[in-house]
């Protein structure tokens, strides 16, 4: 008999997704219950990444939809598989910039930061995230995704590169939030015996679930002892049971999943103060930024200037005046306007006076042929 009290945070019915010809879901069908941890277990490649992101609304489904019990944006937390940390920020800054975004007060942002660098044994908070290992990296950006207390947390491989130790403990506190704060935690793993761990686990292959329920249930379903037993029977009998599914399915009328919904106020000066001191940090440490902003803009303003624009000097004119000798004119300094009636001035002189006053090097010759 079905439960039909059972709450289920997150819902996916019947998605299809397709990049050109190759197919990525066909037809999956997923649902998360509310305070438990969901593992997506399955190869590389299967799709896991691209369903966590049409569940956050950052890509679309060609057709099908997704369901989510919170109707906002800021009760999720989510840990991309990719690193995207500002690597010139400090710890501490990380978490002040995140959590100013999501409008933590700064006394909530300090204990929470003691709080999760205890339990993710983070190095100091004055540590800049360039400095640190690739598994330190990733407990920092799992912290991220913990640092505003969210109601549905979606974790990408989390657990890649962490000690076994570590991980464990993680384990441990993913079910005390779980248990003691009805958290419900999607979390997506190459480890299989790591997934037994979970509530409920989805096993993706071939863009569809090919079996989901608690870890005992598929064990018992399957009649083995271990996941990895398990998956590679259901993936024996998928491949047996090979129809129509992997074709491409021509979809016209698309339901709409309803968005999630952003922060109340898109201009919020709180956030635009956490964006520019973010921005001023990481541009007064990248030398190189402060070099092609600053330097650079002078150093091209200083060439143009030497470039264009200046006068020549010493610059060799040979000339010829069959007017008056050239010594006559060295000797002379134009008056007045020679265009007066009165005036008596010699034009050439004028003209090489004044190429003179140009520090011009002018050049007597006697005939155009030395010229």
């Amino acid at each position: 008999m079905i439960n039909e009290d059972i709450q289920y945070e997150v819902q996916v019915k019947n998605a299809y997704k397709n990049y050109g010809e190759k197919n990525v879901f066909n037809g999956l069908n997923m649902k998360v219950t509310s305070g438990s941890i969901y593992g997506l277990l399955g190869p590389s490649g299967c799709g896991k990444s691209t369903l966590l992101q049409c569940i956050l609304g950052k890509m679309t489904l060609d057709s099908g939809t997704i369901d989510l019990k919170t109707a906002n944006s800021k009760n999720i937390g989510y840990m991309p598989q990719d690193l995207c940390l500002e690597e010139l920020l400090t710890i501490y800054e990380t978490f002040e910039y995140y959590g100013t975004l999501y409008r933590m007060k700064k006394k909530n942002i300090e204990s929470k930061k003691y709080e999760l660098q205890s339990f993710l044994q983070l190095p100091s908070m004055d540590c800049q995230i360039k400095n640190l290992s690739g598994g330190e990296s990733r407990r920092v950006s799992l912290a991220i995704s913990l640092l505003h207390d969210p109601k549905l947390i979606i974790l990408d491989e989390p657990t890649v590169g962490i000690d076994p130790v570590l991980r464990q403990k993680i384990w441990i506190e993913f079910t005390k939030m779980v248990v003691q704060h009805q958290k419900t935690v999607i979390i997506t793993t190459h480890y299989i015996e790591e997934a037994s761990q979970a509530n409920r686990v989805g096993l993706m292959r071939s863009g569809v679930i090919i079996e989901e329920g608690s870890p005992q249930d598929i064990l018992i379903k399957s009649n083995t002892q271990s996941l990895e037993s398990a998956f590679l029977i259901l993936c024996n009998n998928q491949d047996k049971n090979k129809n129509d599914t992997t074709k491409y399915v021509p979809v016209k009328d698309v339901p709409q999943t309803k968005k999630l919904a952003q922060l109340e106020n898109n201009i919020d000066f709180q956030r635009i103060k956490a964006l520019f001191k973010k921005n001023a940090l990481v541009s007064s440490r990248d030398y190189a930024l402060l070099f092609s902003l600053i330097i650079l803009p002078v150093l091209q303003s200083f060439n143009f200037c030497l470039a264009i624009g200046g006068e020549f000097k010493n610059m060799p004119i040979t000339f010829k005046n069959e007017e008056v000798n050239y010594e006559f004119c060295q000797n002379y300094s134009t008056k007045g306007c020679i265009f007066d009636e009165d005036s008596n001035e010699t034009l050439s002189c004028v003209v090489l006076d004044y190429f003179t006053s140009l520090n011009y090097k002018l050049i007597e010759v006697k005939d155009r042929e030395a010229g």
